[in-house]
């Protein structure tokens, strides 16, 4: 994932726990969710700080928990925590590239996520369903509301991009997200 707006060095990209000597660089829809808890879980704040963190509506989800629980570093200062003795522990998890891009769909244009139906959704849909239709069938998709599946799952509307769908807008090289 390449952000042309961020600069070359990013204390984004990672979440480093100075008191646990541990640096994490995500890759999100690879267990980033439940590593985002575990930062926070980890971290020595203590668990009625967090929870009150919890309750405040800027840390409803876990990135935004996680980051206010290990802030972003400078270059400088995250140098001098990977240079100090005893070397942190850094670690990346990864995920089979297709799982990966499934799960990205089935969580984020599936479910008709707001934000990812406007920004993404409804763009793919545009510019896929006619190619979809021709090469599937109207019946196919009128059938199963536009879903990829036998049975639609409950909730769909026939808005939604099908996985086929997606899968064309990224390999055409669609806007890159971090999820897929």
């Amino acid at each position: 994932y390449n952000n042309t707006k961020r600069p070359k060095w990013s204390g984004y990209d990672y979440y480093a726990l100075q008191s646990r000597k541990l640096v994490w660089c995500p890759v999100f829809k690879a267990a980033s969710s439940n590593w985002m808890e575990n930062i926070v879980m980890m971290s020595p704040e203590p668990i009625y700080r967090i929870e009150q963190y919890r309750k405040d509506k800027k840390y409803d989800q876990p990135n935004t928990l996680a980051r206010k629980i290990a802030p972003q570093m400078t270059e400088s200062k995250y140098q001098l925590f990977l240079n100090k003795e005893p070397k942190p522990v850094k670690f990346i998890i990864v995920r089979d590239p297709i799982d990966r891009l499934i799960s990205a769909y089935r969580d984020k244009l599936e479910k008709m996520m707001p934000y990812y139906h406007k920004t993404y959704g409804a763009k793919i849909v545009t510019k896929y369903r006619k190619e979809g239709m021709k090469r599937f069938g109207k019946e196919y998709y009128e059938a199963n509301r536009s879903s990829s599946y036998e049975h639609a799952p409950d909730g769909r509307t026939g808005r939604e991009p099908t996985f086929w769908e997606f899968a064309r807008y990224v390999m055409d090289g669609g806007t890159r997200n971090e999820h897929w």
